[in-house]
């Protein structure tokens, strides 16, 4: 192993060790208002870093802010006072339209129009994936065993990553999606549902016992799945901007869309699975 790979290696250990201890002091002992908080933070670095991506013209900075400023209006409604995420997703739709309207006047040609109009369509779709998404870690939160049920997410999300991440390293010879993601590979995925199913049962039959064994491991590799789809997800847009990585806010993992991206894209999957459990 090289001594650069070995530098990045500890940097991506040391960063996940603090995140995951940060987690854990949020998810026991801050209760429902630190699962509130950890969602805010993870959102609107999401945010940031997907509409840096997007917004390319001379108004980048007003774009910017405020889908920010809307992004911190939807969480502050939907923790404070409650309302439904589609009501509210729908309001914002709304705004943005108005205030790309508003800023299309200083569009002095059909070129600049264009570019315009498409980062208006950047910006519905970023607020959805940034904003929306991770939302449902404060609808899981205050379910039954909500707590337990997200440290079991996590636990599969993450186990899932590393599993891909040296079982890909060590024995990667087939290429998964190379068009998107060039570095993954079919083993690699392999060995990131086998370390989820792994993790994912025998963390649930510890702490969630009262579900068969069957239904954990579905859960767990379900989870897994839909998580390295939505890190595919990301490198496609990652790919369409030309960017290496989203942001390097986080050391050896990129920003947080890199790092959060297949957690937002399964979090739906496991809101749904959890609403089906009888």
């Amino acid at each position: 192993m090289s001594t650069q790979t070995s530098s990045e290696l500890t940097k991506r250990v040391l960063t996940a060790l603090f995140g995951v201890s940060l987690l854990l002091v949020l998810l026991f002992w801050g209760g429902y208002w630190g699962v509130c908080l950890f969602t805010f933070v993870i959102s609107m670095g999401m945010l940031l870093e997907f509409t840096t991506m997007a917004f390319q013209m001379d108004d980048a900075i007003q774009k910017r802010w405020t889908v920010v400023s809307l992004g911190v209006i939807f969480y502050f409604r939907f923790v404070l006072f409650h309302a439904e995420p589609m009501e509210l997703i729908t309001q914002t739709f709304l705004g943005l339209f108005v205030v790309f309207l508003i800023l299309a006047r200083t569009k002095r040609d059909q070129v600049h129009l264009n570019l315009h109009t498409k980062e208006c369509v950047y910006s519905f779709f970023g607020f959805f994936y940034c904003v929306l998404l991770p939302s449902y870690f404060v609808q899981i939160r205050p379910l039954e065993n909500g707590v337990a049920w997200i440290a079991f997410f996590f636990l599969v999300v993450w186990a899932g990553d590393s599993g891909a991440f040296f079982v890909g390293r060590k024995w990667g010879r087939t290429l998964l999606y190379p068009v998107v993601s060039p570095k993954k590979s079919v083993e690699g995925l392999l060995g990131g549902l086998t370390a989820s199913a792994l993790v994912g049962v025998g963390f649930g039959y510890f702490a969630l016992s009262q579900y068969s064994l069957a239904s954990l491991l579905f859960a767990s590799v379900l989870i897994s799945a839909v998580s390295a789809v939505g890190d595919l997800c990301e490198s496609l847009i990652k790919r369409g901007f030309a960017v290496k990585d989203s942001g390097s806010i986080l050391p050896g993992h990129g920003g947080f869309l890199d790092r959060f991206d297949g957690v937002v894209f399964s979090l739906p999957i496991m809101y749904a699975w959890l609403k089906w459990l009888p």
